[in-house]
Parts: C-alpha cells; structure tokens; sequence
C-alpha cells in the first residue's frame, strides 16, 4: 500500500480549525462525523481522515464544511488565498460586497445573489444544499 505525504503545516492547521469547529458544533447541537458526512455528502470516513489531518482539504470541501460549522471559509483556513488566490480585482469586489452586506434594501440583496450564482464555489454549495434538502 502506497503510503501518503505528510501533510504541510498549513494543511495541518487547516485540519485543526475544523477540528475546533466540529467539536464547537458537536457540544453544542449534538453533531456527529456521521452526521456531517450526511450533510456534505461525504463518507463519514473521509470526514474522519479530514479532521484528523490525514488527508488535505480541497476548496470544495473546506466550502461544504465552513457553511455546516457556521463559520467562513478564512475562519479554516485564514490564508485561504494559497487555496484561492485573490487579484485586485478580486479585493475590490470583496470590498464592495463588504459594504453592501451592511445594507438592507431590496437592490442590494438582489444584486449579491446575482453575482454570488457566477461563482464556483457558490454553485458547488447549491448543488450540495439541493441534494441533501428534501422537496416538498
């Protein structure tokens, strides 16, 4: 059997965030492995291996993970930009999604969800939310 590369320390402080915020979410609303698996779509296995440092993260599952823990995707991985790098460009939409947040009119909340539906990461976490959330 081939044996894994270790993993790097970022990685490995990436797993112990999760860590943290798995057993956050266990004391406080009972979450299980198992559980979180169900969630994300996962094999409870492979939630195993990603909290306990096993195996890396990918961004898909950092997503899925930081939307069931509550938290955000910096909160696991505070240099997500080796992840995801960040153009200008990038941190000035950021900054103007940031000052939009604050805001509560009609426009402004239509206006992020239509960009929020051109992301990836967005579209990764409907897909997942429309597989695991029962029809009516």
């Amino acid at each position: 059997m081939k044996k894994r590369r270790e993993l790097s320390p970022a990685e490995l402080e990436i797993a112990q965030r999760a860590m943290a915020h798995f057993q956050r979410c266990k004391k406080d609303n009972g979450l299980t492995q198992s559980k979180l698996a169900d969630a994300v779509g996962m094999s409870q296995s492979a939630i195993g291996q990603y909290l306990n440092g096993e195996i890396p993260f990918n961004l898909p599952a950092l997503i899925l993970l930081a939307k069931e823990f509550g938290c955000t995707l910096q909160d696991l991985d505070p240099d997500c930009e080796h992840i995801l790098p960040i153009t200008p460009e990038e941190k000035a939409l950021i900054a103007a999604y940031r000052d939009m947040t604050g805001r509560h009119d009609e426009a402004s909340k239509k206006a992020l969800l239509q960009v929020a539906e051109l992301s990836p990461a967005y579209r990764v976490t409907l897909e997942h939310t429309a597989k695991t959330t029962p029809s009516d």
